[in-house]
């Protein structure tokens, strides 16, 4: 038994509608004008110039109110106080007042002695009704209302003018209608059709990053747990009796559990990208600031891997259009992939080659190369190349985000191989204007887990309050505060009980998951910071939602700050000092 269809309301094409005819309303404007003007020129020598400058006065002043229209439409999205009907119907009342137009130009205009211009105007007539279909068939009530109302005047005219000439001209006219009509029916049947696929499309684009937000959301939590517990047991060295053995099978489940949640980002990644759900910022950045943070990343891949990185040919000085966490993300995955596929103490060459206004940075390697077949699978989404039977760890999906990403800053990516030689990968970024150059000081990042452990000293105590449902998110979260020494930890597994805590206890620091039991925390944030008692408590949303929406809908509920589970310590640390100890 097939499915059936299902048929998309009303309410549904709307917005699509809206689009497209609002869209072509500013080349329609010019269209009408044109010919309001040739018109009147041709008829000027034998139709009263008073006719032809009233219905010139008219349609100038139809056409003004629709483009009008038209530029409030286009800032409909400053102004959400009219719906999707309010605009529709300010359309159809332009596009109708222009078919009167055309029907009262009949009227004022028609040349009844001269059948040279009368044959005109029916050709004009033709062409804009033709041409309307275009523009308008994307509803027919109006596009049928617009050709009625343009083409039936012509015909009755014709009619009433007598003789065997005006009655065959009367009935083509109508005949004409008619084929319009059909021409109109089916462009919106297949209008119809594309915004069916297109809402499809959107349904399993939708659902897709649900499904993709909820495993992110249900893998970071356990992934919490095993990494932050592990890092804990090898941060608190004051009770760590481990042995050398237990350490060393600790950083092994960490290096696991980190290549897994790499995994799960780049998963998260490409999905955004194939979706067109991300955001780039395209600024003018430095190379030099950008590559040193790259260098300072890969230097413990470098040394394991005794392999050298010369940048002797390579421009620091230039200054790229560019995102420069994209960009990093873009070399880091080629310098990565340069060392994990080279030789043991084999070489890694970055340099550079500018050309007119672009440039281009190559990053070769002394590796096992490329066959020319794996070539052509190069981007290729979790296609390793063979290399998964290898102990070269990896996704198969860094270069497909990496290739997305450049072509998305309008450059380019390239890849030239030679089998157990090496490969060669390029990428084309355009340069900056050097007059514009945005100067900024950028601060490197370690690659390692920081936490500053502080002393047991006399000092002032804080209190936090954490309001979370999951026990272990807790127990971290409180073994983790606990080597601070000053802080007061209090706890809560319901948004009801948070908000009754935060009455009872002074807290300095509010720190919450957003997935409660009983009430989004993203709730608690706007009801807290709508009380003038609370404007100034500092609130950080602790969540597995890693998805750039649900951070974003953080920001927008009022959070101070957004850490995504699994916790980085340093980040962590970072937020106590900017929010608590300042």
């Amino acid at each position: 038994m097939s499915e059936s269809k299902r048929v998309l309301s009303a309410e549904e094409l709307l917005p699509e509608k809206n689009r497209l005819l609002y869209q072509a309303t500013r080349v329609s404007v010019i269209g009408v004008l044109v010919n309001v003007i040739i018109l009147s020129l041709v008829l000027w020598e034998v139709v009263s110039s008073l006719n032809i400058l009233g219905w010139g006065l008219i349609m100038s002043i139809v056409m003004i109110a629709r483009y009008f229209f038209y530029r409030l439409y286009l800032l409909k999205n400053e102004d959400k106080s009219k719906s999707e009907d309010f605009w529709y119907k300010l359309f159809r009342f332009g596009a109708l007042s222009t078919a009167l137009g055309w029907g009262l130009g009949v009227y004022l205009l028609f040349p009844y002695e001269d059948v040279v211009r009368q044959g005109f105007i029916v050709f004009i007539y033709a062409g804009i009704s033709a041409g309307s279909i275009t523009s308008l068939s994307f509803d027919k009530k109006i596009s049928f209302s617009y050709l009625f109302l343009m083409l039936v005047p012509l015909s009755v005219q014709f009619y009433f003018t007598g003789g065997f000439l005006g009655i065959m001209m009367s009935v083509i006219v109508i005949a004409y209608m008619l084929v319009l009509f059909s021409s109109v029916a089916r462009f919106n049947r297949q209008f119809i059709d594309n915004v069916m696929l297109a809402v499809e499309a959107k349904q399993a684009n939708a659902a897709k990053s649900e499904f993709l937000s909820s495993m992110s959301h249900e893998l970071r939590t356990p992934m919490n747990a095993i990494l932050s517990l592990s890092k804990l047991m090898l941060i608190d060295t004051e009770h760590n009796r481990l042995s050398d053995n237990h350490k060393k099978n600790l950083n092994e489940i960490i290096h696991a559990s980190d290549h897994l949640l790499e995994l799960i980002n780049e998963v998260l990644d490409l999905s955004k990208i194939e979706s067109n759900n991300f955001d780039l910022t395209l600024k003018n950045e430095k190379l030099n600031d950008i590559f040193s943070e790259c260098l300072v990343l890969i230097e413990p891949m470098l040394q394991a891997n005794s392999v050298v990185l010369i940048t002797d040919d390579l421009n620091l000085d230039a200054v790229v259009v560019a995102d420069r966490m994209k960009l990093k993300q873009i070399l880091l995955n080629l310098l990565s992939n340069a060392v994990k596929y080279n030789r043991q103490g084999g070489t890694v060459y970055v340099s550079s080659e500018q050309e007119s206004n672009q440039l281009t940075i190559k990053i070769r390697d002394t590796g096992i190369g490329l066959s020319e077949g794996q070539l052509h699978r190069l981007f290729v989404p979790f296609d390793r190349l063979g290399v998964e039977k290898t102990e070269v760890e990896g996704t198969g999906i860094g270069l497909v985000i990496a290739k997305n990403l450049i072509e998305k800053m309008h450059g380019s990516i390239s890849c030239e191989s030679v089998k157990n030689t090496g490969s060669t990968f390029s990428i084309t970024l355009p340069l900056a204007d050097q007059s514009n150059t945005i100067n900024e000081t950028i601060d490197v990042i370690e690659n390692e887990q920081k936490f500053e452990v502080k002393p047991q000293i006399d000092s002032q105590m804080y209190s936090v309050l954490y309001i979370e449902d999951d026990i272990t998110n807790i127990l971290i979260v409180e073994q983790l505060l606990k080597l601070k020494n000053d802080i007061d930890l209090y706890t809560a597994q319901t948004g009801k009980e948070g908000l009754q805590a935060i009455d009872e206890h002074d807290i300095d620091l509010l720190l919450l998951d957003i997935n409660l039991p009983d009430m989004s925390g993203l709730d608690i944030v706007k009801q807290l910071k709508a009380d003038n008692k609370f404007t100034s408590l500092p609130i950080i949303a602790l969540s597995a939602n890693a998805m750039a929406d649900d951070v974003q809908r953080g920001n927008e509920a009022g959070v101070d700050d957004y850490l995504v589970k699994p916790i980085d310590f340093e980040a962590f640390d970072s937020m106590l000092k900017q929010h608590l100890y300042k």
